[in-house]
């Protein structure tokens, strides 16, 4: 089942993020962290970088996302919008989706958000 925060982060419940992952691909079987409101902390490795996922339900398409997997639940609904960060802890994303099993996630790389609205302070 889910990760309801049985992984203890930092004492007062926090993770610090070290900064800001520019990249707009990750490697290959990189790991991947989320801290998402449903399934807590979860991770995975990336097996795709720059595929175009189509958005359930509509005729959107988003384009150059990364895609991370595992083989046990890795997100799930209410997730969205969570920080997925490097095993450095350098913020790398913000998580919109996933498949039916939860072992799958999408996430926009924080590059390609940057170049959509500007320049985010990482605080």
């Amino acid at each position: 089942g889910p990760n309801t925060g049985s992984l203890v982060l930092s004492n007062n419940g926090s993770i610090t993020l070290t900064g800001a992952d520019l990249r707009d691909h990750f490697g290959i079987a990189e790991t991947m962290n989320k801290v998402g409101r449903t399934t807590g902390w979860t991770q995975g490795q990336v097996t795709m970088t720059c595929a175009t996922v189509n958005v359930s339900g509509t005729n959107i398409s988003q384009i150059c996302q990364t895609i991370v997997e595992n083989s046990v639940q890795i997100v799930g609904g209410g997730d969205s919008g969570s920080p997925v960060y490097t095993s450095s802890n350098a913020l790398a994303g913000i998580l919109w989706g996933g498949n039916s099993s939860g072992t799958l996630l999408v996430f926009s790389p924080l590059k390609n958000v940057q170049d959509e609205i500007g320049p985010l302070q990482v605080k």
